[in-house]
């Protein structure tokens, strides 16, 4: 059993120019599109030698009964003869091919990243944050130093909320750049809170190098951005 399967291949600018004249109207094929030509009976694997066999047999058999005709016909009308028949199947083995000119369009969708927040009773647990790497890592996301953290013992949602806060980190921003958000609320059950689009990635604005190499800031503790990476 032959299985076909569909190949296309680009179509040159020879290729192009012969369908045009053959009446082919590529002023109506859709915009930012590439036209291709697609195979929609070829056969594939062992299939291909069989038909190139087979074309073949063929082939040598036209040419074997004009070689065989009587003398009295002159050998520049045998030879006119054999490949206008040659021709012919060729023709028809390329119909039996299925050749179609198909129009590819490519476009980049953006995938949506699920953003859940969990909003069980267990975020108003206030932690005392006794582990040192912890404490410095949600001291960075509210902005206070670790004394005040340890101090105001703030409940695991003020954390969460700080961070995905429009105020907060760059947590959501980085995520945007990536597809779209949709962000969930859990706990029981789960609620949507909010979808929104994807967000093209800022060009990021070079400073001058004297600046970056002398600046004291660089230097300091972890910022809103090691800090979301830490947490998630």
């Amino acid at each position: 059993m032959i299985h076909l399967a569909p190949i296309t291949a680009a179509l040159s600018p020879w290729q192009r120019s012969l369908l045009d004249w053959l009446g082919v109207d590529f002023s109506r094929s859709p915009e930012q599109s590439e036209a291709e030509l697609l195979w929609t009976n070829l056969p594939a694997s062992w299939g291909v030698f069989v038909l190139i066999a087979l074309v073949a047999a063929v082939l040598y058999a036209v040419y074997s009964l004009y070689h065989r005709e009587l003398d009295s016909c002159p050998p520049w009308a045998k030879a006119v003869l054999a490949s206008l028949r040659a021709g012919v199947v060729l023709l028809l083995a390329l119909i039996l091919l299925g050749p179609a000119i198909v129009y590819l369009q490519h476009r980049t969708i953006q995938p949506t990243i699920v953003l859940a927040r969990d909003a069980s009773q267990s975020m108003n647990t206030a932690d005392r944050y006794a582990d040192e790497s912890a404490a410095k890592i949600a001291a960075a996301a509210l902005r206070q130093t670790e004394s005040e953290l340890q101090a105001s013992r703030p409940p695991r949602v003020r954390i969460v909320n700080e961070l995905l806060g429009v105020s907060g980190s760059k947590l959501l921003t980085e995520l945007g750049q990536r597809g779209k958000l949709a962000l969930f609320n859990f706990a029981e059950q789960m609620a949507k809170v909010e979808t929104r689009p994807a967000t093209p990635p800022a060009t990021p604005a070079h400073a001058p190098s004297r600046h970056s190499d002398k600046d004291p800031g660089m230097a300091k503790g972890p910022g809103p951005r090691q800090s979301a990476n830490s947490l998630r």
